[in-house]
């Protein structure tokens, strides 16, 4: 996220009391919005109670307002980074574990199996809130869902996001000064969950750290399956551009493919050691593909990109066969 919009955007007021002039302001900020439902006091028997200080849902002055869709996002996106920062790492002990398990498995059909085994025992492990967290946006109860009604429940909380006396640049374009940032902005987040008792909250990014390192854990047992299942037979054997379009095409596909983060040097060869090709031909192709659109749909490489196709997965494919469409 470039910019930072609400972090300690009001750290000169005070939100404990509302009035018209804070909520004029909390406007103007963005950080609430009127809702589109206004509750027709008037015409009820019962009378709303108004909100005395800043909340997640306010009324006043026969009026509804609610966080705005700005704030909302920024809030789940620097919890999301505190909780993958701070909270997670807990899988890299598992996988660490599974890859010993692995080496006293004979041959490759016992190592799928056992790694079936496991996805299937972890998956299927009582754990709360995961099923919400795999749930896809379509879903009723999704982790969104999930994520607004703790947030919801945390008034406190998000006073204190708000009126933090951190200093920080709102703005940046260089990713690794972003980084960076976050990174800070992640470590006063988490000392004012801290040092504020917010205890539901950190009960709350607890839960979502063990969803996150469960999530690892499985797309690691899912990509090795896959790593398997490639190399089972030598008539899967790939050249160098064909395997840089295999990962063109599962990167425009945001599909996980390699443990380290591609297009990175060691992403490049793990594949090289998956498909045994060298890497830096790898690298050199797909740095060519994924830069010159014309040399990519050239139509001699046709026939590259369909012996690729059978290794894609499905959100992957759909692309690749967008693409050879448009190849002549």
């Amino acid at each position: 996220m470039n910019e930072i919009k609400f972090f300690g955007v009001l750290q000169n007021y005070s939100l404990d009391i509302l009035n018209k002039e804070i909520i004029e302001i909390l406007l103007d900020k963005n950080v609430i919005s009127k809702s589109t439902f206004q509750t027709e006091v008037n015409k009820s028997s019962i009378k709303a109670e108004e909100s005395k200080s800043f909340e997640y849902s306010i009324f006043y002055d026969k009026t509804s307002y609610f966080i705005s869709k700005e704030f909302y996002k920024e809030l789940y996106y620097l919890l999301q980074f505190c909780v993958e920062k701070h909270l997670s790492g807990g899988y890299t002990l598992e996988i660490n574990s599974l890859e010993h398990s692995l080496k006293g498995c004979l041959n490759k059909d016992s190592k799928i199996k056992y790694l079936e085994k496991k996805y299937s025992e972890i998956y299927n492990e009582d754990q709360l809130g995961f099923p919400e967290y795999m749930a896809d946006d379509t879903n009723y109860y999704n982790w969104d869902t999930y994520f607004d009604v703790q947030i919801g429940n945390s008034n406190q909380f998000l006073i204190d996001y708000l009126t933090s006396k951190f200093q920080f640049i709102s703005c940046l374009t260089d990713p690794d000064e972003i980084q960076i940032r976050d990174l800070d902005i992640s470590n006063c987040l988490w000392e004012i969950i801290l040092n504020n008792e917010h205890e539901e909250l950190k009960e709350f990014l607890h839960e979502w750290s063990n969803c996150f390192d469960k999530k690892c854990i499985l797309e690691y047992i899912k990509r090795e399956i896959d790593n398997l299942k490639l190399n089972s037979h030598s008539k899967n054997k790939l050249s160098a551009l064909e395997i840089a379009y295999y990962a063109y095409y599962m990167k425009e596909a945001r599909e996980s493919f390699t443990v380290e983060q591609f297009p990175s040097d060691a992403a490049h060869k793990e594949l090289g050691e998956r498909f045994n090709t060298n890497w830096t031909n790898i690298k050199k192709n797909y740095i060519e593909i994924s830069t010159k659109k014309n040399l990519r749909l050239k139509a001699t490489r046709r026939d590259k990109i369909l012996n690729c196709k059978k290794f894609l997965k499905p959100s992957a494919l759909n692309i690749a066969n967008k693409e050879i469409k448009g190849i002549y």
